[in-house]
């Protein structure tokens, strides 16, 4: 049955894990047949983005101008059900405005936004109104309860991610020759450049496997901590082995993922940051890809990687965690392809997009006022 849905939140084209999770899942259950109006704040670049979007977004401002424009879409549309997939502000429009319409409204909590302090008002004012509360991971379904969440209001959902879009048949031969030399590996991230990300303990890593390993290492993403990053390499004598790729475009990204011999993005808490990852799209990407991939035992990413299996889940404290596992990963070709091909087995098995829309679905079928 057709739902009409009003979905809200974090929206390309500014880019992070929510981002991706709001036009994924929206575009998966447009194709299920649900009528899909998105609401998002306004980015550089999203009259080009939403033009080639294939359902309808609306762009708001702050406060009052978004309470309006999701008022005026409540009625033009006739919504039925809403989905907050991120932000404070969304979930208090929906409180106020969906909710006395007797409109059910869904709330998707990642991580990391609810753990800040100063959302903690909006997560008691917002949440205890909410149908269900989607959670990303254990982890976060974990931070809701401790929050005061109904535990039984919660169901964890996957991310998920595209193995058609990232796939080993992606071509990076172009990236790999322009990058390293033959016979070295790459290691690659892609993230915003930040200190929880773990950036730095990578690039210790790798130079503490020098007399071992000829590695080159691919920062993908921009960020606050890019010139901490370079003055790093520097520092380490790796200027020439550390390659700032800044913002990836879309259609490029899959090629590194290609190039790359392993991802590593070793996620960790750091004080004052009072952000966590709830848990770590890119490592279905890469492992889509047919990468074995390197994690942080942090936050939601134990619910992402498979240890051993897919990858390695390593103390994102110890430098010679993450070496011990690029080691292991370069010493082994074997290894490695033994977990790039479980990994993607086990994201076309349980973690597409589809996969994930169709959990959505069912929830927001489910939800009642």
């Amino acid at each position: 049955m057709e739902m009409r849905l009003l979905i809200c939140g974090n929206f390309p084209p500014s880019t992070g894990g929510s981002q991706t999770w709001s036009y994924e899942v929206a575009r998966r259950l447009v194709e299920m047949g649900h009528g899909v109006t998105l609401l998002a704040h306004k980015a550089p670049g999203w009259r080009e983005f939403d033009s080639k979007c294939p359902f309808p977004v609306e762009r708001a401002g702050w406060k009052i101008r978004l309470y309006w424009k999701f008022r005026k879409i409540l009625k033009r549309e006739r919504i039925e059900k809403v989905l907050v997939t991120h932000r404070a502000d969304f979930a208090e429009a929906a409180r106020l405005l969906a909710a006395p319409r007797r409109v059910p409204y869904v709330i998707v909590a990642h991580g990391g936004e609810i753990l800040k302090e100063r959302r903690a008002p909006s997560v008691e004012r917002n949440f205890p109104d909410a149908a269900r509360v989607i959670a990303v991971s254990n982890f976060t379904k974990g931070l809701l309860v401790n929050l005061g969440v109904e535990e039984k209001k919660v169901v964890v959902i996957a991310n998920g991610t595209d193995p058609e879009r990232f796939s080993p048949s992606a071509d990076g031969s172009a990236i790999r020759s322009g990058l390293a030399k033959p016979g070295q590996k790459i290691v690659f991230t892609v993230s915003r450049l930040v200190k929880r990300k773990g950036h730095d303990v990578v690039m210790r890593a790798i130079a503490a496997l020098k007399d071992r390993h000829d590695i080159v290492y691919i920062i993908g993403g921009v960020g606050a901590e890019e010139g901490n990053l370079r003055a790093l390499a520097g520092q380490l004598g790796m200027r020439d082995r550390v390659h700032f790729a800044g913002l990836i475009p879309a259609d490029e990204l899959p090629k590194y993922y290609s190039a790359c011999d392993a991802f590593a993005m070793p996620n960790r808490c750091v004080a004052g940051e009072m952000n966590v990852e709830g848990f770590g799209i890119v490592f279905l990407e890469a492992n889509a890809a047919g990468k074995p991939v390197i994690g942080g035992n942090s936050g939601g990413t134990p619910d992402a990687i498979i240890h051993g299996e897919t990858g390695f889940l390593v103390d994102p404290e110890k430098v010679s965690d993450v070496a011990d596992a690029l080691d292991k990963i370069f010493s082994d070709p074997q290894l490695a392809a033994r977990m790039g091909k479980a990994g993607r087995e086990r994201v076309m098995r349980d973690f597409t997009w589809k996969r994930t829309a169709e959990r959505v679905a069912k929830v927001l079928e489910e939800a009642t006022e």
